[in-house]
């Protein structure tokens, strides 16, 4: 069965961290946030769940 993950949009990710687009580019050039997936062309989108991953990850290097 084909599993298809949720995606979320630049804009929709950038809200819900409350963080600017060039932030958001920042983040994936300097801080290994997770990369637009290959088919989103000019309009990005972003597969949640790698997100999640990510964020937990930044959560626990913090807690240190």
């Amino acid at each position: 069965m084909l599993e298809i993950s949720k995606i979320i949009t630049r804009e929709q990710l950038c809200e819900q961290l409350g963080i600017s687009a060039n932030t958001l580019r920042r983040w994936i050039k300097k801080r290994d946030f997770p990369h637009p997936l290959n088919a989103s062309g000019r309009r990005p989108f972003f597969d949640c769940e790698d997100v999640s991953v990510w964020l937990q990850s930044m959560e626990v290097s913090n807690d240190h």
